[in-house]
């Protein structure tokens, strides 16, 4: 009796595992530069329920706007000799394509000694349209200022067709 009840629960786990957990996804890998960033904006008109906003346009697998936004408790800054070196930050994104859009959750530091550059780490959480259960990542690396730009790369993964 007992290896029926071991070979019933085995075959019951088998089945179990072998049964679709979800949709099938499709991945991608994104590769898109990052142009036009505009300045950081401020206040509910334009941030809605944050306190900071700011936008760039990408271009690649992702075509679109690339939306920012966060509160400034979000933001640690880094001193060194009574100067700002560093800000760390936590953002909520938001990348608008034709297709839906893209929902995450973005980690990025600033090196203001490195001419601005900037370095983020970005975890997929979501979407609309045919990235409604999107997941995957991404990394950035930007520059501000008069050479402004840089480029994501990752992957992103979806339900939708």
């Amino acid at each position: 009796m007992i290896g029926y009840r071991k070979f019933f629960l085995a075959a019951v786990a088998l089945l179990v595992m072998s049964l679709p957990t979800s949709a099938e996804q499709t991945c991608r890998q994104v590769s898109s530069n990052v142009t036009d960033i505009g300045p950081p904006l401020a206040g509910p008109a334009m941030c809605g329920d944050y306190d900071w906003c700011q936008y760039a346009d990408v271009r690649g697998t992702i075509n679109g706007r690339w939306w920012a936004y966060w509160d400034a408790e979000d933001e640690v800054y880094l001193w060194e000799d009574e100067n700002i070196t560093s800000l760390a930050i936590n953002i909520d994104d938001v990348f608008e394509t034709n297709n839906g859009d893209i929902n995450a959750k973005e980690h990025g530091i600033t090196n203001f000694d490195a001419f601005g550059s900037y370095a983020a780490s970005i975890a997929v959480t979501g979407g609309t349209g045919m990235y409604e259960d999107a997941t995957g990542w991404m990394t950035g690396t930007l520059t501000f200022g008069k050479k402004a730009g840089g480029t994501l790369a990752g992957e992103i993964c979806w339900s939708g067709d």
